[in-house]
C-alpha cells in the first residue's frame, strides 16, 4: 500500500521528498483507509504547503483553471451513475467541448507564464484528473483542500461548455 501511494503521488508529479510527512500520514490514516487511492488523496492534502508553493507566481498568488458550474456536476453525476451501477458515461459531445477547451488554456497559461493547473473540489479531483492526463499531462489538477489557505487563487480561466477567452 506504501508502494501504491508513492506512485500514485509521483504519476501525478507531486515530489515526496518530504517522506516523513507523507509516512506519517501513511502510519495514521492507513488504520483507517484501506483503499490506497483515497489514501493517496489524504496524502495530498497534508502536503498542502509543498503544493502550493509548486504553483504559486511571484506575487504569491495562485493562477488557475476551474470549472464551471455545470462542468462539475457532469462530473459528479457520471460519478454518482457508476457508483449505482447505471453507466457513468460522460457526453460524447461535451467531453470533445471541454476537451478542446482544456487543451487551449492550458496552452494560454503556459504562454502567460503560469505552471498549469486547474483547481477544483476534493470530491471530483481524481476524475477530473483522469480526464485531463489524456489531454494534457502537463496540467496539474488540485483540490482546495490541497491548497495553503493562506494564498490567494485567482481564476485564470473559467472551463465551460462555451468557448471563453482568458481571464488574467
Amino acid at each position: 500500500d506504501v508502494l501504491k501511494v508513492m506512485r500514485n503521488l509521483l504519476r501525478e508529479g507531486v515530489a515526496i521528498r518530504n517522506l516523513r510527512a507523507v509516512l506519517e500520514g501513511l502510519c495514521e490514516l492507513g488504520v483507517q483507509m484501506k483503499d490506497t487511492e483515497q489514501l493517496t488523496e489524504a496524502i495530498r492534502q497534508r502536503l498542502s504547503r509543498q503544493l502550493t508553493s509548486s504553483f504559486r507566481s511571484m506575487n504569491g498568488t495562485i493562477f488557475a483553471l476551474v470549472l464551471d458550474g455545470a462542468v462539475e456536476e457532469m462530473f459528479r453525476r457520471s460519478l454518482r451513475d457508476i457508483a449505482t451501477g447505471a453507466g457513468g458515461a460522460l457526453d460524447p459531445e461535451q467531453t470533445r467541448i471541454l476537451g478542446e477547451e482544456l487543451e487551449r488554456a492550458v496552452q494560454q497559461m503556459v504562454e502567460a507564464g503560469h505552471p498549469p493547473c486547474c483547481v477544483t473540489s476534493p470530491d471530483i479531483r481524481r476524475y477530473v484528473r483522469a480526464f485531463a492526463e489524456r489531454r494534457s499531462a502537463r496540467l496539474a489538477v488540485l483540490s482546495f483542500r490541497e491548497l495553503d489557505p493562506t494564498v490567494p487563487v485567482r481564476p485564470f480561466r473559467t472551463l465551460s461548455f462555451q468557448p471563453q477567452g482568458v481571464a488574467a
